[in-house]
């Protein structure tokens, strides 16, 4: 499932089964930049923080609108139209919210 969160400036992304999307259980609640990158071949982005502390992968099943909503920004916004940087936020309950509104530049990692 996917929704909107803080009016719109971020994407909400968490599995169907409620489970958490990544692995960096320290960075509950806390602010980090994620590279996003989008799949050339297939129906899949790749979230990934400096070092893959965070990792996970989001899927349009889980959020058709959310998920095109990331693409398109990337597409638009992001390098070569294929990746781009975001802040980002693990929230207690698993969910990772993505600020699309925000597009970063290009971090050395």
């Amino acid at each position: 499932m996917m929704g909107n969160y803080h009016q719109g400036s971020a994407q909400v992304f968490s599995r169907e089964d409620g489970s958490e999307q990544g692995s960096e259980q320290g960075n509950i609640n806390k602010s980090m930049v994620v590279k996003v990158q989008v799949s050339t071949g297939g129906d899949g982005i790749l979230v990934y923080s400096k070092g893959k502390k965070f990792l996970c992968e989001l899927h349009r099943q889980d959020g058709p609108q959310a998920y095109q909503q990331l693409v398109d920004t990337i597409e638009k916004k992001g390098f070569l139209g294929k990746k781009a940087y975001f802040t980002a936020e693990l929230l207690e309950d698993g969910r990772l919210a993505i600020k699309v509104g925000e597009v970063l530049a290009l971090q050395p990692w």
